[in-house]
């Protein structure tokens, strides 16, 4: 499955569908979970899927990541005694769009400091033996 990352939080993105063959409820009624164990880390951060209509929709905010793909295992279960599951895997491929870092001020400001410190440090450092002046290039 293929989404692009700026999808709106509560937005289907698609679906699964399980059935069982028992006779009668509660036997053949059927739920959907997501199995953490067999999941990506942030997983259930940003998917949910709905635990009787097997519904896969946007929890969170994808932009807030950089992750490129999420592994989704989603479990079917019946509630039957004893009960029976099963486990389908889907890859969900985020492609990135539209995303901007946006830095603050004092941020940016933190690091043009740090960066013109470390080119001073390298200078000095061309600067104390002459033969190593000429290879030194700062860029």
């Amino acid at each position: 499955m293929q989404i692009r990352n700026d999808v709106p939080v509560g937005s289907r993105i698609g679906s699964v569908r399980a059935s069982d063959a028992d006779a009668s409820p509660p036997g053949n009624t059927v739920r959907y979970d997501i199995s953490a164990e067999e999941s990506s880390e942030r997983v259930r951060e940003y998917f949910t899927v709905h635990p009787e209509t097997g519904e896969i929709t946007i929890q969170d905010q994808l932009t807030k990541e950089l992750y490129d793909v999420y592994r989704l295992a989603i479990r079917a279960y019946d509630l039957g005694e004893p009960s029976l599951d099963a486990t389908v895997l889907i890859l969900v491929n985020v492609r990135q769009v539209g995303t901007f870092l946006i830095m603050h001020d004092s941020i940016r400001m933190r690091i043009r400091y740090m960066m013109n410190y470390m080119l001073l440090a390298l200078y000095r450092l061309c600067l104390r033996t002459p033969r190593s002046f000429m290879r030194c290039y700062i860029v």
